[in-house]
This record gives structure tokens, C-alpha cells and sequence, in this order.
């Protein structure tokens, strides 16, 4: 993909990951387009009110104390064009604090669809979830 889109790709997984972690929950969703979807968790969400109950959840249990970090990152523009990018990556949960320890690693595949002249989070597909 274009150096441009890898770069708006990048900030919108660290956002992704500062926000959830940080309680934010209202920024989380409105990375998601609105019939965002998470599968392969648990509890499988949809909507980006579903997504925001699911960030406050996690920081209600956890507070600051949770961190998602990911990595190994690989990007192709899908099917539909230039306006959609597939992407695939690891995330890994951890909670520090006197408790520290590895939550999991997730394997991600998510799709990104341009919208507006920005980035959205259309779906994330995760195997071997965290949590």
C-alpha cells in the first residue's frame, strides 16, 4: 500500500490500542465505522455502541493497568480497491502492576475502509484471542 496509507493505518492501530487501554471509550468506537464488528472474542460485537460497552467493560476491570501492543504488521489493499486495506497483525494483552502478566496474543486480520478521507475499522477477525 502507499507510504500514505500505511502511515494513517499505523496511528489509527496505536489509537486503537491507546484508547481502549486508557478508557476512551467514545474515541475507541469512532474508529469503527458504524456497523463495525468484532468476532472470534468471547462476546462477539457489533455497532459502534456495542464496541464502546466493550472498551468501558475492559477498563472497568482493569483501569490503566491493561496494554495492548501490536505487531508484525502486513497491509494489502483489498478487493474493493484503494479504499479498502486488509491487514494482519499480532496484539498482545498485558497487565502490569503487581499482578503483571501476558494476557494473550491475538492474531488479527482486520479490514479498514476509507470513509470521508479517513480510516475506519470495518471488522476484526481474531483468532486466539486475549481475552
Amino acid at each position: 500500500i502507499s507510504i500514505e496509507d500505511w502511515q494513517e493505518i499505523n496511528e489509527l492501530l496505536a489509537r486503537y490500542c491507546w484508547t481502549i487501554d486508557d478508557g476512551e471509550v467514545e474515541a475507541f468506537a469512532a474508529l469503527w465505522t458504524e456497523d463495525g464488528a468484532l468476532t472470534g472474542v468471547a462476546q462477539p460485537r457489533r455497532g459502534r455502541a456495542e464496541l464502546a460497552a466493550l472498551a468501558r467493560s475492559y477498563f472497568e476491570a482493569h483501569g490503566r493497568r491493561m496494554r495492548h501492543v501490536y505487531s508484525n504488521l502486513i497491509c494489502d489493499y483489498g478487493p474493493d480497491g484503494r479504499d479498502e486495506v486488509r491487514a494482519r497483525f499480532y496484539n498482545h494483552a498485558r497487565l502490569l502492576g503487581e499482578d503483571a502478566r501476558t494476557l494473550g496474543l491475538a492474531l488479527c486480520h482486520m479490514v479498514f475502509v476509507r470513509r470521508d478521507g479517513r480510516w475506519l475499522v470495518r471488522s476484526n477477525a481474531v483468532d486466539n484471542p486475549a481475552l
